[in-house]
């Protein structure tokens, strides 16, 4: 197994969790539970990590490096468009 990805927040971590799967990359998030209950500042230093098995670790940083990323704040891309 190796860690791939380290995510300061659950919910990135999970997205980027759910996106492997989805690809049938047999990922996991091994500190998913512990770090749940711990207050943001104390996990900020190691934060959560993605996990995948070796012989899937190409493939799998491969997809994410092609996730899509969103501005925070943001749920769709902006229309830059002139409208007149």
């Amino acid at each position: 197994m190796k860690t791939i990805a380290k995510f300061q927040n659950q919910e990135e971590a999970r997205i980027a969790l759910a996106f492997l799967q989805a690809r049938e990359i047999h990922a996991f998030l091994p500190d998913i539970e512990t770090m749940s209950n711990l207050s943001s500042l104390a996990f900020g230093l190691s934060g959560y990590r993605l996990m995948v098995p070796d012989d899937e670790v190409e493939k799998a940083q491969e997809l994410l490096a092609n996730l899509p990323q969103m501005d925070e704040g943001t749920d769709q891309e902006e229309d830059k468009s002139d409208v007149s």
